[in-house]
């Protein structure tokens, strides 16, 4: 027996619609008797969040019903203008992304958004985000993982300059790459972690020797007080 496809979700909202305004059945009943079948219990708040889908322009009702977009985007474009909703769609089109990182790279976008004042549409024109957008010798997943630091760089700047300085101090020092040394997530503490790897008491000792010189060097206290 061939598996039931699931509804998209304007499928479930149309559904929703048409309970109440085709069968006149109150928001109570279309709670209490429908929408534990459709999957989403006896919670009133998915009520809110689906029956605006239903009023989406075609091209976005288009994308709802081919189900490629994370459900955080799909709540989230009934509150966007036609236009905005576009960019959005575009983008995650071109990038190519699975609905996990479609929700983190929007959460980025809508928080750098109001940050800035700016539209979807002038946040993905600004220069470094356009370039890469526009750069025919990327991939799609080169592309996503760019965006996702420009955006990063916008959304956390004190954090992003931390670690911008922390990489250049630990460059400009020379260490080498069996030397791995980490701030705190977030620069949230001074603690730096220090691991390193070595096959020989050789290794071991050059190890210890390059601690000792970045140490000298004053690198060490440089790098536990940033940011």
């Amino acid at each position: 027996m061939a598996a039931v496809k699931p509804l998209s979700p304007l499928e479930i909202a149309e559904v929703l619609a048409k309970l109440q305004a085709v069968f006149l059945l109150s928001e109570e009943s279309v709670v209490r008797d429908f929408m534990p079948s459709l999957g989403l219990g006896r919670n009133r708040t998915w009520l809110d969040r689906y029956l605006p889908l239903t009023g989406l322009d075609e091209r976005s009702k288009n994308e709802l019903l081919a189900d490629g977009l994370s459900l955080e985007v799909v709540f989230a474009l009934p509150g966007l203008a036609v236009a905005e909703r576009h960019h959005l769609l575009d983008l995650f089109k071109t990038l190519r992304l699975g609905k996990n990182k479609q929700s983190e790279l929007y959460s980025l976008i809508r928080d750098v958004c109001r940050m800035q004042g700016l539209s979807v549409g002038a946040l993905l024109q600004q220069p470094e985000l356009a370039e890469i957008l526009a750069g025919a010798e990327l991939t799609s997943t080169q592309k996503a993982e760019r965006c996702k630091e420009a955006l990063m760089r916008l959304r956390y700047p004190r954090f992003s300059r931390a670690q911008q300085a922390f990489h250049d101090l630990l460059k400009e020092a020379g260490v080498p790459p069996t030397l791995r040394i980490s701030p705190s997530p977030f620069f949230n503490s001074e603690e730096v972690s220090i691991a390193f790897s070595f096959k020989s008491e050789k290794e071991f000792r050059h190890c210890l020797g390059v601690l000792q010189r970045l140490d000298a060097e004053g690198v060490i206290e440089k790098l536990v007080q940033l940011p």
